[in-house]
C-alpha cells in the first residue's frame, strides 16, 4: 500500500511509465520551461533523487523530448540499499548518511558506498539488513534497505 501523503505525481515517458520503474531526478530541464506541464513534470519532485512509479496513469500529453508521449504516473522517494559502517547497523534504527570514504570506483559495491540519490547529512531509517559486503579496503560494512526520511521544516 502506498503512503499517499509521501506520494506525488508527475509525468513519465510513455516507455517509463511502467510499476516498478526507478529513475533519478535530474531536475528541471531549460527546454521544458515554456510548457504548460512544466511544474507537475519538473517542478514536483526534488532534483538529485530516485523515484519509483507506484501507479501509472490512464492520462496522456504529448512532449517534445518523449518519442511517444507521456503518462501521468504516481511516484514516491525509492528506498536506497546502501553500505553502511556494521556498527551503526540496527534495523528500524534512525541515522544521519554518511558516504563511505572510497576511491575504488571499480570496486562491484562503489555504487552502494557512494549510492545516487542520498547525500551525505540525510537522515532516514533503517529498513532492513541484507549483510555483510566484502570491502577490498577491510572496512566492517553492511548492506542495508535506507528509507529517507522527510526534512523538518
Amino acid at each position: 500500500m502506498v503512503d499517499e501523503e509521501k506520494s506525488r505525481i508527475t509525468i513519465v515517458g510513455w516507455k517509463q511509465a511502467k510499476e516498478g520503474f526507478r529513475f533519478l531526478h535530474e531536475g528541471a530541464l531549460k527546454d521544458c520551461e515554456d510548457c504548460n506541464l512544466f511544474h507537475v513534470c519538473m517542478m514536483n519532485l526534488e532534483p538529485k533523487r530516485v523515484y519509483e512509479v507506484v501507479e501509472v496513469r490512464e492520462k496522456a500529453f504529448p512532449c517534445t523530448f518523449h518519442e511517444k508521449g507521456t503518462r501521468v504516473v504516481r511516484v514516491v522517494e525509492s528506498d536506497y540499499r546502501v553500505a553502511i559502517e556494521r556498527k551503526y547497523s540496527f534495523p528500524g534504527g534512525i541515522i544521519t548518511y554518511k558516504p563511505q570514504d572510497c576511491r575504488e570506483a571499480s570496486c562491484d559495491n562503489y555504487v552502494k558506498c557512494a549510492p545516487l540519490g542520498l547525500k551525505e547529512g540525510d537522515r532516514g531509517k533503517l529498513m532492513e539488513l541484507i549483510g555483510p559486503i566484502q570491502c577490498p579496503l577491510q572496512h566492517p560494512l553492511v548492506l542495508v534497505v535506507f528509507r529517507r526520511m522527510a526534512e523538518l521544516p
